[in-house]
Formats: C-alpha cells, sequence, structure tokens
C-alpha cells in the first residue's frame, strides 16, 4: 500500500509550465517568418527537448513523489540510458559522415 503526499500534487505545475513555454516558442518560430534563423532552429530543437521531457519524464517522477514508490526509479534509469545511448550513437554516426574541416 502506497502512502500518498498530496503536497507533492503541486508539482504537476512544472510540466505543465513547461509545456506551455516550449509550445508558445515553437508556435512562434513557425509563425514569425523573421524568426526563421539557424540559432531559432536551434532554440526550437532545444524546445522540443523539454517538451519530450515534460511529457515523458516529469509526470513519472511526480508519481513517484506523490505514490512515496522507489519502484520507478529503475525504469527511470533504464529509460535515461536508452535515451543518452542513442543520443551519444547518433552523434558519433553524424561525426563519421561528416567530418569536421577547419
Amino acid at each position: 500500500m502506497y502512502r500518498l503526499q498530496y503536497w507533492a500534487l503541486s508539482l504537476l505545475v512544472f510540466p505543465v509550465l513547461t509545456l506551455f513555454g516550449n509550445l508558445l516558442v515553437c508556435v512562434s518560430v513557425y509563425i514569425e517568418r523573421t524568426l526563421h534563423t539557424i540559432t531559432n532552429y536551434f532554440i526550437v530543437s532545444l524546445a522540443v527537448a523539454d517538451i519530450m521531457v515534460a511529457i515523458l519524464v516529469m509526470p513519472l517522477a511526480v508519481y513517484v513523489e506523490v505514490c512515496d514508490s522507489h519502484d520507478l526509479h529503475q525504469l527511470q534509469r533504464a529509460a535515461l540510458v536508452a535515451v543518452l545511448s542513442r543520443d551519444i550513437r547518433q552523434n558519433r554516426l553524424s561525426q563519421r559522415s561528416r567530418p569536421v574541416v577547419s
């Protein structure tokens, strides 16, 4: 039986605000033609990564806090390792296909 900690439900504000703010960034760059620059595309890619964190990771963390359960910590660690290993693999592949020329 889990011991519920209702104060931790206030943590749901953070994923919602994160999602809302980053969606505003993506929509503003999409709509405003003058914001179509390489720098802003980089910012949009960071906003998309934050959106994925707000959707996939933050709700699980809130669940762990509310239910006072540590069973999901192993699941979160496994997901983090999978994402990081994919990212490292993709970076190495892109470096091989497009070497840096100075």
